[in-house]
């Protein structure tokens, strides 16, 4: 067997790659320089200039705001009121809803100060909303941009008397 030949190899390998010969028996690893080499195109060295003025930044739009849930009041046989959005500015539209389990009434005569007139009733402004043949009503109304911030009781009479639910509108500043 040829015991030159590993050693050959092992030197011409090296030298393949550049390795310095440290003689047969090793092979050194090349030496890594951590300094970067300096820019060579004028594409590496060009400087950022701004001219003119700057572009201005898109105009902010306000989020989407998340409309307020809805209030409502169950009394004790079922029946119930809903004002959806139980918050609102004043300006805006609410729903008023509710069921009457007994079926009894044509129509409610929902009750609200914060309601515009000239319906009302014992003084405090009203609206009326049919009742279908489920015992369900509903109603919107808009709420008068003049109405002042507040909590605003919302009540039903029924048939001649009073549902027996209250819940309370909250009526903010008009945007």
């Amino acid at each position: 067997m040829n015991t030159l030949l590993p050693i050959t190899l092992a030197a011409a390998l090296g030298a393949a790659l550049g390795l310095a010969g440290c003689g047969p028996d090793t092979v050194s690893a090349p030496t890594v320089s951590s300094t970067p080499a300096p820019p060579t195109t004028a594409a590496a060295t060009a400087t950022a200039k701004t001219t003119g003025s700057p572009t201005p930044p898109p105009p902010t739009t306000a989020a989407p705001s998340t409309p307020a849930p809805p209030i409502s009041a169950t009394g004790p046989i079922g029946q119930t009121l809903t004002v959806d959005p139980g918050t609102v500015p004043a300006g805006s539209v609410v729903r008023v809803s509710g069921y009457d389990p007994s079926k009894s009434c044509s129509s409610m005569t929902i009750l609200s100060n914060a309601f515009p007139g000239p319906q009302e009733f014992a003084g405090v402004h009203a609206v009326t909303a049919p009742v279908d043949a489920t015992g369900h009503f509903a109603v919107s109304v808009t709420i008068p941009a003049s109405t002042a911030p507040g909590g605003y009781p919302v009540t039903v009479r029924a048939c001649g008397g009073n549902f027996g639910v209250q819940v309370t509108l909250t009526v903010t500043a008009p945007h």
